[in-house]
């Protein structure tokens, strides 16, 4: 799909402009779909993206980097956890961005929460369509994805989704097709 940056929210005297241009600068290297959601947000704020001086790709939590002495991370709880970074505060809101099925990003500068940004993805009406007529010929369909459970099951729910197996690293799926086939099932 189209993922995009739907809302922002601050913390810490940060500014919406400085999330942005954090981030950014976090995701520019990076190759991730919301990545590039959260670059083309910046560029709509006409935000001038600069390199970072280090930049390290964490495959299923997010990103690194260092820009002018400071420690950027982009990512999901696990990231923040992993790195010590207290999101408790934000967690209410994180929640609710999730409940509506978007995916949700902190934004940590210098071990500080900066802001959380809320990232959806349109469904398309030809994936209601799809999954439509693949159940009508008596398939069942499962959802293998790297968001969390609360993610996930909101987008399964609107899209009558039989199976959701969330919170899978990359590295991980191909193994949660072999345990479904492992189970009998044919998987195409």
């Amino acid at each position: 799909g189209n993922p995009e940056v739907n809302s922002v929210l601050v913390f810490n005297n940060f500014k919406q402009k400085d999330v942005a241009y954090y981030s950014a600068i976090c995701e520019k290297n990076s190759e991730h779909p919301l990545a590039e959601a959260i670059v083309n947000y910046a560029k709509k704020l006409s935000i001038n993206i600069p390199e970072a001086t280090k930049f390290e790709n964490i495959p299923g939590h997010g990103t690194k980097a260092y820009f002018r002495g400071k420690q950027i991370l982009v990512g999901n709880r696990k990231l923040m956890q992993d790195s010590k970074i207290d999101f408790s505060f934000c967690e209410d809101s994180i929640n609710s961005f999730e409940d509506k099925g978007n995916t949700t990003i902190l934004v940590s500068v210098d071990k500080k929460i900066a802001g959380i940004m809320s990232i959806s993805d349109k469904i398309k009406e030809s994936s209601v369509f799809a999954i439509k007529e693949l159940k009508e010929h008596g398939l069942g369909i499962v959802m293998i994805t790297g968001d969390n459970k609360r993610v996930a099951d909101a987008i399964a729910k609107k899209l009558s989704i039989d199976l959701v197996l969330a919170g899978v690293l990359p590295d991980a799926k191909a193994l949660e097709v072999k345990k479904l086939q492992e189970q009998g099932r044919k998987v195409a």
